[in-house]
């Protein structure tokens, strides 16, 4: 090595150098840039120091030896060095993976409370209207949102209209002898092609959540449905997936494309559709005003005979009080027990008579029957049984506490 060295005119100060030093220098020899390697120059000549520090027996035999050596320690360290790498990034991935985490905590928290808030002040709106028409367009939206609807479209329960001639009154545009439709009344915003289209009951499957028998009894095979109003076409042999039990009055197709009754106002597109009865009794009509005047002028009349028998009571038993009074003064003049009064007997007043009060007559009402309608057509999915149950949820908030049960409502402007 030395020999190599002398005839090569190797400089080992030169091997020793660094590679930025190293580049300065331009005395590099081609033939001797392999050996002035790190990795073959400076390890040798570490090597050959530790030999001549040294002074071992068998030099050739250290040397190898310490070669080897080198060897086993250059891979620990790389190996150490590796996985200290790969600890590192395993770290930062999970910091990043923790950071990511957070964020999307925090995006769903934000989400939660927004819906929250959307929430409660539809709430708010639905309890303190007078009057559910007013706050269609709001449910729609407000439905679209929290659902990500394709649209929401909302119809009523109606007869259709007719033409009318002047001279007929108020409600000569309804044409009671013909059969019932549903009208759609309010749709979100990319849906108002389908106002004032009506839907026979015969016509798709929306009719079902009326649970009109002509609905039922329908065959038509004819797609009929709304590019956000779809309800759909059915193969035959399609199974239909079971309704489960808090859902039953409700219409719900996981796949128009699937039900051969839909009916389209629009191309057919993937999706699922639901429809949903939002039925609630109403005092608003001319019909229960008049009542209630004349409801309420006979319970006032009921409420006046009370007060009169009352008063009558009360005036009888002043009176007797005064009587007794009187006879007690006497009785202390002259000392003397009242005739006809045994001794010890307590003086009683009459009973005070028991009256029936009164109650004030319920409103007349009328169910009015609308229909929340929505659709995922283009999206390729269906609503989620969550996403389903607060559709419902939100449809009976102001109606009554079930679909088919018109008893009672939640509406403050019903009975």
């Amino acid at each position: 090595f030395q020999l190599l060295i002398h005839k090569r005119g190797i400089d080992m100060q030169f091997i020793l150098m660094d590679k930025e030093t190293k580049a300065k220098k331009h005395t590099v020899h081609r033939d001797t840039y392999y050996i002035e390697q790190d990795e073959i120059g400076k390890v040798i000549c570490k090597g050959l120091a530790s030999v001549a520090k040294l002074h071992p027996k068998n030099p050739v035999d250290y040397l190898a030896k310490w070669l080897l050596a080198y060897h086993s320690q250059t891979n620990v360290q790389k190996e150490f060095a590796e996985n200290e790498r790969k600890r590192k990034d395993a770290q930062n991935k999970y910091a990043e993976k923790m950071r990511e985490n957070a964020e999307k905590e925090q995006v769903k928290l934000e989400q939660e409370k927004a819906i929250k808030n959307k929430s409660e002040e539809f709430e708010k709106l639905a309890k303190n209207t007078e009057d559910l028409y007013d706050i269609l367009d709001s449910l729609a939206i407000y439905l679209k949102e929290l659902t990500s609807a394709t649209g929401v479209y909302i119809g009523e329960l109606e007869h259709p209209k007719k033409e009318i001639k002047e001279g007929d009154n108020e409600t000569a545009h309804i044409d009671e002898a013909a059969p019932l439709v549903i009208r759609y009344i309010k749709a979100t915003p990319d849906h108002q092609y389908l106002v004032d289209q009506s839907l026979k009951m015969t016509e798709g499957v929306t009719p079902e959540v009326f649970n009109v028998p002509e609905a039922a009894q329908a065959q038509s095979n004819e797609p009929v449905v709304d590019d956000a109003n779809k309800e759909v076409k059915k193969e035959e042999g399609d199974a239909k997936k079971p309704v489960e039990d808090d859902e039953k009055g409700i219409v719900y197709r996981p796949q128009v494309t699937s039900e051969a009754k839909m009916k389209y106002f629009k191309v057919p597109r993937l999706g699922c559709y639901m429809a949903v009865p939002l039925i609630y009794s109403s005092c608003l009509f001319p019909e229960s005003l008049d009542s209630a005047v004349a409801e309420y002028a006979v319970y006032m009349e009921k409420v006046k005979k009370n007060e009169e028998q009352i008063k009558a009571w009360e005036d009888q038993c002043t009176q007797l009080k005064a009587e007794r009074e009187e006879q007690q003064q006497e009785i202390s003049k002259t000392e003397e027990k009242v005739e006809g009064a045994p001794p010890g007997e307590e003086f009683k007043l009459p009973e005070k008579p028991s009256l029936e009060q009164p109650k004030e007559a319920d409103y007349k009402t009328k169910p009015i029957s609308y229909v929340v309608c929505m659709d995922t057509l283009g999206q390729d999915r269906e609503f989620s049984k969550e996403q389903r149950k607060f559709v419902i949820d939100t449809c009976l908030l102001y109606t009554s506490p079930s679909p088919r049960d018109l008893s009672t409502s939640r509406m403050p402007s019903s009975a």
